[in-house]
């Protein structure tokens, strides 16, 4: 039965081991991209445990194109991350700076809360600059260039390609891993340019099994694409990667292969190579890689400071508690903005009433109007007190 229905049923520890010290492991043009993403600790950790395999890293063609073809667009992602969070924490600042400042904080509540932001937009303005430099001076470029000189796939020749998107049109028909959730990414796609980008994920998936029964290899395969056509999923869960994948592997190449998100190989690196893994560096990786909305940070409303500056978060770093005082500082700020217009929903209420009571007429429904405008006005009341208790809760006790 296991032979064969082999993606149903896991390596045994044994086989896991073994492969992690004999496979090739290939890496898809993301899990490559994020390190433009990710603080200098965590990228410095990930580029350590790749350099401690080098010698058994590859890559297909098809990831080098989309890696070149996506590596301007990562940067000026994450500039502009760094930009619009500057400017976020530039609003606040200037909120918390008015004359009429929030009533609960204090001058040296105030003080402190100023010193904080200027520190870290300080921080967020280096790394800023230091992404802009990539632009035509790539460290992260010239570092990979490095590792896998004479590790990269050839690439398939046009008559292939043609047979592939042939193929591919049938199997996204059908479902048919991986790849499928991608047929909508270029609507109407007739270049060879456009229909790579449709059938990426097929054509590189072709190019490692083409690899991996030329070089008779083992593959351990990290992907950071997290949709339905890599992954086995249940009620929101990953199970494993697609079982049809590992069948189609296997029954091609008669090799094993095993998928990893950056996450999992990450922390099995630490195990299966002895590589020093942090948990902080575990918990970024993972982070980056769940969150597959890239717009979401780039924005600090949303309190996802960008990964790229994520070191300002790292344990150990003198900032991290600076940044807790930050979201602390956003609930207070949020509050404060409730009672505000609580205070101008009152006073409106208030004319209203005010209105009702000059025109001075006895009739039942001017006295149900009245009435049920005192009784807004008292729930508005109560939601205020409520929205001043909690700041004052908030204020009082300390910021950390």
């Amino acid at each position: 039965m296991r032979s064969k229905f082999r993606g149903h049923f896991s390596e045994s520890q044994e086989s896991i081991d073994e492969l992690w010290q004999t496979a090739t492991f290939v890496f898809d043009a993301n899990v490559l991209l994020n390190l433009y993403r990710y603080s200098d600790k965590t990228r410095t950790e990930f580029v350590r445990i790749i350099k401690g395999i080098q010698d058994r890293v590859w890559i297909p063609e098809q990831c080098a194109f989309e890696f070149f073809g996506n590596r301007l667009s990562v940067i000026s992602e994450q500039e502009r991350a760094y930009k619009s969070t500057g400017e976020e924490l530039a609003k606040i600042e200037e909120r918390f700076s008015r004359s009429n400042r929030h009533p609960f904080l204090s001058e040296a509540s105030h003080n402190e809360l100023s010193s904080v932001l200027k520190k870290i937009s300080k921080e967020l303005e280096k790394s800023r600059k230091r992404q802009e430099t990539r632009f035509n001076n790539d460290d992260i470029k010239d570092m990979l260039a490095d590792v896998f000189e004479g590790r990269v796939g050839d690439a398939f020749d046009s008559d292939t390609l043609k047979d592939i998107f042939l193929d591919g049109e049938t199997r996204y028909a059908e479902s048919i891993p991986p790849g499928y959730k991608d047929k909508d990414k270029v609507k109407n796609p007739e270049t060879a340019s456009d229909k790579r980008r449709v059938f990426g994920d097929l054509i590189l998936w072709k190019q490692t099994i083409d690899h991996a029964k030329n070089a008779q290899t083992d593959v351990i395969l990290v992907t950071d694409d997290s949709k339905d056509d890599w992954w086995q999923k249940q009620s929101g869960r990953t199970i494993s990667p697609r079982p049809e994948l590992i069948e189609e592997f296997c029954s091609e190449t008669e090799k094993s292969v095993m998928i990893y998100s950056p996450d999992r190989f990450v922390q099995h690196a630490g195990i299966q190579l002895g590589s020093r893994v942090s948990e902080a560096t575990v918990d970024e990786v993972k982070a980056e890689h769940t969150d597959q909305d890239r717009n979401k940070r780039a924005s600090i409303s949303s309190w996802r400071i960008p990964s790229a500056a994520a070191e300002l978060l790292k344990q150990g770093d003198p900032t991290r508690n600076q940044l807790t005082k930050l979201r602390k500082l956003k609930e207070i700020n949020s509050l404060y903005e409730k009672t505000l217009d609580l205070k101008n929903q009152i006073k409106s209420v208030d004319e209203k009433i005010e209105f009702v009571e000059l025109l001075d007429i006895g009739s039942d429904d001017d006295k149900q109007k009245a009435a049920a405008l005192m009784q807004e006005k008292n729930e508005l009341k109560l939601s205020l007190a409520e929205c001043e208790y909690k700041l004052s809760t908030l204020l009082s006790s300390p910021l950390d």
